[in-house]
Parts: C-alpha cells; sequence; structure tokens
C-alpha cells in the first residue's frame, strides 16, 4: 500500500510538470495523489473499486479545496494531478485483452468496473466544483 502511495506521489507530481503547474507546487500535487491513492487503497478492501474510487475522489476534493485556499489558487490543479493514480486504465487495458481472447463475458465485468469506476471520478469532479461553488458563496456572504 505504502509503495504505491510512494510511486503515485510521482505520478502525480509528474502530471503536474506536464499540465505546466508552477514549480513551487509540484510537492502539494505529488501529495494530493498520495493522498487519494491511500484513501483509495483503504477503501478497497471494504467496497467494491467503483465505491473506493469515489472515495477517494472525495477525500481529494477536501485536500485540494484546502490546499487551494490555503496558496490561493484554484483547486483544480490539485484535482487533476491528484486524479492520475486512480483513472481505470488497467480495468480497460483488461477490458480489451478479454475481447481479443474472445471472452465476452470477462470482458463485459471489466468494461462494467471501468465505466463505473469513470462515473465515480465524474462524480468526484462533481463535488469539487460544489463544492467550491458553495465555499464561494459563504466566503461573499461573510465578506
Amino acid at each position: 500500500m505504502f509503495l504505491r502511495a510512494f510511486f503515485s506521489f510521482f505520478v502525480s507530481s509528474s502530471t503536474a510538470i506536464l499540465n505546466k503547474v508552477e514549480r513551487k507546487y509540484y510537492l502539494l500535487c505529488g501529495c494530493c495523489g498520495m493522498v487519494t491513492s491511500l484513501a483509495y487503497s483503504s477503501a478497497s478492501d471494504y467496497v467494491s473499486a467503483p465505491m473506493a474510487s469515489l472515495l477517494a475522489c472525495i477525500a481529494l476534493t477536501v485536500i485540494s479545496q484546502l490546499l487551494g485556499h490555503l496558496v490561493e489558487r484554484p483547486s483544480l490543479i490539485f484535482t487533476i494531478s491528484g486524479i492520475m493514480p486512480i483513472v481505470p486504465g488497467s480495468l480497460l487495458f483488461k477490458t480489451f485483452n478479454a475481447l481479443a481472447e474472445n471472452d465476452y463475458n470477462q470482458s463485459l465485468s471489466y468494461g462494467a468496473q471501468a465505466i463505473l469506476v469513470g462515473v465515480s471520478i465524474a462524480l468526484g469532479f462533481f463535488f469539487n466544483e460544489s463544492f467550491a461553488a458553495i465555499l464561494g458563496q459563504f466566503r461573499h456572504k461573510k465578506g
């Protein structure tokens, strides 16, 4: 689990580099990916992969909003980098591999899981934007 988190840090930091995030935020972007990976690994022991992805996205939403507020930058730079460790690339590979082997039942199973994980990630982004809008309204009324 910790080895996965370690490599997730580098995946997220590399994504920040590719997205041309300011250099001083590479470490924070990597930490977001690490938190997401740890949340996913912890949750996947108890729930299904789509639900674990949703819980990891919610954890990412909280941490990225917090970091966005602390460094006064959009939370999206942390969210985009932090989401990379749970993108369902391996499930899509397994889906097309099963299709190539004419194992349609297994392909359908993997494909459905990949779609559900993708929907969970989309819901995570929806929660992120909703949370940001609620915080924005709260700050506007307070100020």
